[in-house]
């Protein structure tokens, strides 16, 4: 059963078929009957995201972007519940935990995976994701749930994550940070 789920999945997410797949999820997202904004974001902030995770698991790469969306996560409910009654962290409509907005940095997170690591062969669907992304932290900030600085850093730290936290970006990194310290200390 489980097996022939996968396989379903990965046939999706065939080269060929990527497009026409997360195209599908996107206007599935945005035509359910509820079509107030702030609804739309809340189904396109789970819906990139797992078209996301299906494609990289296509790309044998799921366990990772997990991790990497994990960390995210973390990240944004570390800051929400962190930063106490802070005025960035005061949403427009009243409350606390508004900074970062959760919703766009998922959203960010699986638009830029999209783009980068599923869809580089079809830059309109990957501008259709980032582009839905946007839509997703603009909702939040017409619903009055976040300001615009509150979008702002939900989407920098879902991007962030998403692109820096690789195993191949680490590695640069720590080269790099190596390389420093070797030229300051003439070791």
């Amino acid at each position: 059963m489980m097996n022939c789920l996968v396989s379903r999945l990965l046939a999706l997410f065939t080269p060929a078929r990527r497009g026409a797949t997360v195209l599908l999820v996107l206007l599935l997202a945005a035509v359910i009957p509820d079509r107030e904004a702030e609804h739309v974001g809340d189904r396109l902030q789970v819906a990139l995201p797992l078209a996301g995770w299906a494609c990289a698991f296509a790309n044998g790469e799921g366990g990772a972007y997990a991790l990497r969306f994990a960390a995210s996560w973390l990240t944004v409910h570390g800051l929400k519940n962190g930063l106490g009654d802070i005025p960035l962290n005061r949403r427009p409509g009243g409350g606390l935990q508004g900074f970062p907005s959760g919703h766009t940095a998922a959203a960010s997170f699986g638009a830029s995976y999209l783009a980068q690591g599923c869809l580089q062969r079809n830059p309109w669907v990957a501008g259709a994701s980032v582009i839905a992304a946007g839509f997703t932290g603009a909702s939040r900030i017409e619903a009055r749930a976040h300001d615009i600085w509150q979008v702002f850093w939900g989407a920098m730290i879902g991007w962030v994550f998403e692109r820096a936290f690789r195993r191949r970006s680490l590695r640069t990194l720590w080269q790099r940070l190596k390389d420093r310290i070797a030229r300051l200390t003439g070791l």
